[in-house]
């Protein structure tokens, strides 16, 4: 019974993915564009649509050497590190990519972000979050409501879990053992 749940949830997980990426035109990723889990779900206040990582994110890759160094010290060594591997990574990046990769993230975060709100909170989140983007969320919130209250809170509790072997799955056997080998090191 266990199995077959959990089969489910990541069925759904992985519908939810690739309808979402359907609907905008663009095909499937195999790796999450950006960490974005940083919504916390024991966080007493959820933070506001215009905190979004990924516009932090833009910011520093717009941001001269000077003036990034200087918005990176404000943040702790393990922040900083962080951001200055994503800088890198999306640096590294032709513009197409990086723009599909950061959109990609920027509604990732926004749907999460609108899913950990309370239920009475998330029309002013929506509210919030740009026209351009809105539809594309109600549209994964309509699909959300659909789901039992059960299985959207397995689905948020293991989505660590589903995310990990989701990824697993669109790669090819040799990435899947580098994937796997780098992750038990």
């Amino acid at each position: 019974m266990k199995q077959i749940r959990l089969i489910s949830i990541s069925i759904i997980v992985g519908l939810l993915v690739t309808g979402w990426l359907a609907t905008i035109g663009q095909e499937a990723v195999s790796l999450p564009p950006l960490r974005t889990a940083s919504l916390s779900k024991t966080s007493s206040a959820l933070p506001e649509v215009k905190d979004s990582p990924i516009s932090h994110l833009h910011n520093l890759l717009d941001a001269s050497q000077e003036k990034r160094r200087q918005m990176l010290a404000q943040h702790d060594p393990p922040a900083r590190a962080f951001w200055e591997r994503k800088v890198n990574e999306y640096s590294s990046m032709d513009s197409i990519e990086r723009d599909q990769k950061m959109r990609e993230a920027q509604l990732h975060w926004y749907l999460l972000l609108v899913l950990r709100s309370p239920v009475e909170d998330r029309d002013t989140k929506l509210l919030q979050i740009p026209q351009a983007d809105r539809g594309l969320i109600q549209n994964r919130l309509k699909e959300w409501s659909d789901l039992s209250k059960p299985m959207q809170v397995d689905i948020m509790t293991h989505l660590p879990v589903l995310r990990y072997f989701g990824r697993l799955i669109t790669l090819t056997p040799q990435e899947r053992q580098q994937a796997m080998s780098a992750s038990l090191a």
